[in-house]
């Protein structure tokens, strides 16, 4: 359960993810550090994520390289102010936990080339060394009480959530509670 594993802050805390998970909360499921998905899902999530949080749903991110990293990826993105939550774990129980892949094929071969390649071209790098390059990643909304609303789970390097999914995801969220509330 997603819940019961073990993740680290930047300080080098270990935290019960569940510790995290109380209210509604989106989990992105990120791959190493220097990953092109993450720099393509945050390009187009990022300006959003202020949105979210207005919303009252948390944004919980989980890396699987070292905590070291956790500061660069931070400034990387301008995430050093923002209510969004950054931490790893490189044991990778907790995507495993959720069912995340890892897959050679998903991201090596000639589809998760190009997707280097041409991202690259447009700006999103895809560096190496911190974490495991193997690891898919995914999205995961979870209402008030825990429960699964939306998920998005990543197939092959580049296949990332929407950002317009995710808003929606969390609109009709939040819409839903509002009808059952009144």
């Amino acid at each position: 359960m997603i819940a019961e594993t073990t993740v680290t802050d930047r300080h080098g805390n270990a935290l019960s993810l569940g510790d995290l998970l109380d209210g509604p909360v989106l989990v992105i499921f990120l791959r190493h550090w220097g990953c092109v998905e993450c720099s393509l899902l945050l390009t187009a999530l990022g300006p959003r994520l202020g949105e979210i949080a207005s919303l009252g749903v948390k944004v919980v991110m989980v890396g699987v390289g070292s905590v070291a990293g956790i500061g660069n990826f931070l400034t990387r993105y301008r995430l050093e102010n923002s209510e969004v939550t950054v931490v790893t774990d490189p044991s990778l129980k907790t995507h495993q936990a959720v069912g995340l892949k890892k897959s050679l094929w998903g991201v090596g071969g000639p589809q998760a080339n190009w997707t280097i390649v041409s991202n690259w071209l447009q700006g999103h790098p895809n560096t190496l060394g911190d974490g495991d390059i193997w690891q898919l990643g995914g999205a995961i909304l979870l209402d008030g009480a825990g429960a699964e609303i939306w998920r998005h789970d990543n197939r092959r390097l580049g296949d990332i959530a929407p950002h317009t999914e995710i808003m929606d995801a969390v609109l009709r969220m939040r819409a839903g509670e509002a009808e059952w509330r009144i």
